[in-house]
């Protein structure tokens, strides 16, 4: 098993044990984020998203990488000057 199928599980059972919807739109942006190995912006993300056929909002995307941090999956950076 690869780091990101085992992330992909790991954030579908964090979802679940949370009692939140396992959505196509959430799992589509972990496997953004754990598809590469750098810091990805919102906008980023969005970008990516897109080029696989997938149209889901910032709002959407924002919410999601919350999720990610608290089920720590994913490391929140504090760059400053209002960016992490």
């Amino acid at each position: 098993m690869n780091d990101r199928s085992l992330s992909q599980r790991l954030f579908r059972r964090y979802l679940q044990d949370q009692g939140l919807p396992v959505t196509q739109q959430r799992m589509a942006i972990a496997e953004v984020v754990s598809s590469t190995g750098k810091h990805l912006s919102v906008e980023d993300i969005e970008a990516e998203l897109r080029k696989g056929g997938n149209r889901i909002g910032k709002a959407t995307i924002y919410r999601t990488l919350d999720l990610l941090v608290r089920s720590r999956i994913v490391v929140e950076h504090d760059f400053g000057e209002g960016f992490k």
